[in-house]
């Protein structure tokens, strides 16, 4: 399969502490759902900032094949933000947000204030954002982050159809059995790369990181 993400040797600290992650490399092929997984402050947000090219590693370098679309966990706005979802959307995406409005169903919601929206509908709006400019690669940070059973599955079939259609798709997760049910190949990170590969030999390696009171399904 094609590559269109190269992460090599990838090294990052805050105010010249401790590595927040080091010598982490990875690669993402078009139409591959890619997971990482790793207890809190293990490196997960920054390694996605890194890749989404919102903050320059100290050491190692990505490179990407086309554009890349970036979902934060959540954004913070003034509870008088005015802007709509159609109006997010289209600021980002111009004419082409429209497909995107279909495809996630957003005409329901999309003359709403965002400001309005329950945190699932917010997660989908940030996830249309991004796919407006059509991405090559797409990242997430906790995509099912404070959800309800609805807008998991929502979410989760929208991005495998995604990945069916080509988008090379990596989500950082707390929910480990989310990942490693779904997705086609995982890192266990904790500053450095514990273990990447298939869900199904990360067991292991989730225990050692996580404690061994975790259960993987």
């Amino acid at each position: 399969m094609e590559k269109v993400l190269r992460a090599e040797k990838l090294t990052h600290t805050y105010s010249g502490g401790d590595p927040v992650i080091e010598d982490v490399s990875l690669s993402l092929s078009r139409g591959e759902l890619y997971g990482v997984v790793g207890p809190n402050g293990s490196g997960k947000t920054t390694l996605l900032k890194i890749l989404g090219g919102i903050i320059k590693p100290l050491k190692g370098h990505v490179e990407i094949r086309g554009k890349v679309g970036y979902v934060p966990q959540q954004i913070f706005v003034e509870e008088h933000f005015p802007a709509t979802v159609k109006e997010l959307i289209t600021a980002v995406g111009g004419r082409a947000s429209y497909d995107v409005l279909a495809q996630l169903h957003l005409h329901t919601i999309w003359d709403k204030r965002f400001v309005d929206l329950s945190g699932g509908q917010k997660k989908i709006v940030l996830i249309g954002m991004a796919l407006s400019i059509k991405p090559s690669v797409l990242l997430l940070d906790e995509p099912t982050a404070e959800l309800d059973v609805h807008f998991r599955k929502h979410i989760l079939v929208f991005l495998k159809e995604l990945s069916r259609q080509g988008t090379a798709v990596l989500m950082v997760s707390h929910d480990i059995n989310f990942i490693l049910t779904n997705a086609d190949r995982v890192m266990v990170l904790c500053r450095k790369v514990e273990f990447e590969g298939s869900p199904t030999k990360a067991g292991e390696a989730v225990k050692r990181v996580f404690g061994m009171g975790v259960t993987v399904e």
